[in-house]
């Protein structure tokens, strides 16, 4: 067995300075803010708890290759729109959705730096990466993303049978795209 790698002091330390920045960032400090008022209202925190504890039900139901009716989705959708009515899960899920598309772009920034992913020049229409002021869908298609994956259902702005156009924390069905090269024929 191959002997565990032992981290650089000085690497450590950048690892440490970064881990610091994050903590102190905006996003970071947002989602802490939002997490201790979801904590301090039962209502909201139930919501989301709820909203969570179904979603975790039918992907299990899926994984487990079982079908998924009509009304056990209409039944999430009715408790994500439920949950989303209330400001302080809509502020959670934000906040969370920005701290994740940070942590994101921090990974492809490192991995590009390291080699291991290839720098992708940037498609007609497609945006920086940069982690937004306000909500940003992590699950979004990466510019060179491989072949569609699974299908899921995630919190974010989009069109939804029902919802309003350009409904705020709307949920959305969202294709998850690997962002490793996969060779054609072997999925």
């Amino acid at each position: 067995m191959a002997e565990p790698y032992r981290i650089d002091a000085q690497l450590l330390r950048k690892v440490e300075e970064l881990a610091q920045a994050l903590a102190e960032s905006e996003p970071v400090q947002a989602w802490h803010r939002s997490r201790q008022a979801l904590q301090e209202h039962e209502a909201a925190r139930r919501l989301l708890e709820d909203f969570a504890r179904l979603r975790q039900e039918l992907e299990n139901k899926q994984r487990a290759g079982q079908r998924i009716t009509r009304e056990e989705v209409t039944q999430l959708q009715r408790a994500f729109d439920l949950a989303m009515h209330n400001p302080y899960v809509r502020e959670m899920l934000d906040a969370q959705a920005a701290v994740m598309q940070l942590f994101d772009v921090i990974s492809q920034v490192l991995a590009q730096a390291a080699g291991i992913l290839p720098e992708v020049e940037a498609e007609e229409g497609d945006q920086p990466q940069e982690a937004p002021a306000t909500t940003a869908d992590p699950a979004a298609p990466r510019p060179g993303a491989a072949r569609p994956g699974p299908t899921i259902l995630q919190p974010g702005a989009g069109a939804v049978p029902g919802a309003a156009p350009g409904g705020q924390g709307a949920p959305k069905l969202t294709t998850v795209r690997s962002k490793l090269w996969v060779p054609p024929g072997t999925r």
